[in-house]
């Protein structure tokens, strides 16, 4: 019996091993977790209660800072890649998550969502509102800039290095060309990474652009406003310049379709319809006037004395006209006369027709 037993052991614990170790690789990652509920975006059908669902239950198992500021990014970029459905939300979750520590790029991508969360909520407003609404929006964008000048990026984008074939061992200097190799590869990760940023900054700072170029304009309250955040005077330079470049193509794209809308000469008196007498007095009004010597002839008219009428024009009558009302009349009775010579043939036929005789008279 005991020999049984450990023998039955004997299988059993392997047994075991596989199936646990099988079911342990089977478990869901927490990487495979935050992918899936990432993929879950299905703009306004994305069941929002199952993400926070999801997520809080992640929360709970991973308490370090780092794996919950990646879970709340995850929501994050699930409220925002639905379409803004819930601005308020997505507001809610980029707070919490930069709170916790980051890496650069998600940091700005969480402040440009902040943002335009708080533009789709204002979505529409004009005037006094549209001011106090961008005075909000533009908190988060301006924050993301000065996250921007602490990365000491350049401000022109760099180009992608080449990088070299990975040397052979059997090349001679091996050593150094492997060096020079991984060199390359090092400046082509840093300067993708930096093209990454620099378009996360364009963006940021289109954005301000975009906003600050609507009336009421406020280049004053823009300036005063990024002063305070960045404290680089530069970049507020920047900044502001790039506003009101776009403030004035905006005012010269508005001025010239005001222009193509006025005639293309303007000493061309506006064409006006006859039956409209208020239409015809306007431009009567504005036509511009011609020349004193060129109206004399048009204003002046033959004088004509009480005692006298005024003669009335002869008939310009010759005999070229009588010959051809003459031919006109000859015409006239030829066609009159043969149409009554075939009337008269037709009777006459009809009545010699065969089977009848000819009446005597």
């Amino acid at each position: 019996m005991r020999r049984i037993t450990t023998t039955c052991l004997h299988i059993l614990v392997p047994v075991l091993a596989i199936v646990f170790s099988a079911q342990a690789g089977f478990a869901e990652t927490f990487g495979e977790t935050l992918y899936r509920i990432d993929q879950m975006r299905a703009a306004h059908k994305t069941p929002f209660d199952q993400v926070e669902q999801e997520a809080a239950t992640l929360l709970r198992k991973h308490p370090r800072l780092e794996d919950q500021a990646l879970i709340y990014y995850t929501v994050a970029e699930v409220y925002a890649q639905s379409g803004q459905v819930t601005p308020a939300k997505t507001v809610e979750f980029c707070q919490k998550a930069l709170q916790c520590p980051l890496e650069p790029m998600r940091k700005l991508q969480l402040y440009i969502y902040w943002g335009d969360a708080i533009q789709v909520m204002n979505a529409g407003v004009v005037g006094s509102n549209l001011a106090a609404a961008r005075r909000q929006a533009v908190i988060p964008y301006l924050k993301g800039l000065k996250e921007t000048l602490h990365l000491n990026l350049p401000l022109q984008t760099p180009e992608i290095p080449a990088v070299a074939p990975m040397p052979s061992p059997n090349t001679p200097d091996y050593q150094e060309a492997l060096r020079i190799y991984q060199a390359q590869i090092s400046d082509r990760e840093l300067a993708m990474r930096q093209r990454d940023m620099i378009r996360h900054r364009d963006t940021l700072s289109d954005q301000i652009v975009f906003m600050y170029s609507r009336m009421p304009f406020a280049p004053q309250e823009l300036k005063s406003l990024a002063t305070a955040s960045l404290a680089d005077p530069a970049a507020v330079d920047r900044l502001t310049a790039a506003t009101a470049a776009t403030v004035q193509h905006r005012l010269d794209a508005i001025t010239q379709k005001s222009l193509n809308r006025l005639p293309k000469d303007l000493d061309t008196p506006v064409a006006t319809s006859a039956k409209s007498p208020r239409a015809s007095a306007t431009a009567a009004k504005t036509a511009p006037m011609a020349p004193l010597p060129l109206m004399i002839p048009r204003l002046a008219k033959p004088a004509v004395h009480h005692d006298q009428s005024p003669a009335s024009p002869a008939p310009a009558w010759d005999w070229w006209t009588t010959l051809i009302l003459l031919a006109l009349l000859l015409l006239a009775v030829g066609v009159i006369g043969s149409r009554r010579h075939v009337a008269a043939r037709m009777f006459a036929l009809r009545r010699l027709a065969p089977g009848r005789q000819p009446r005597n008279v």
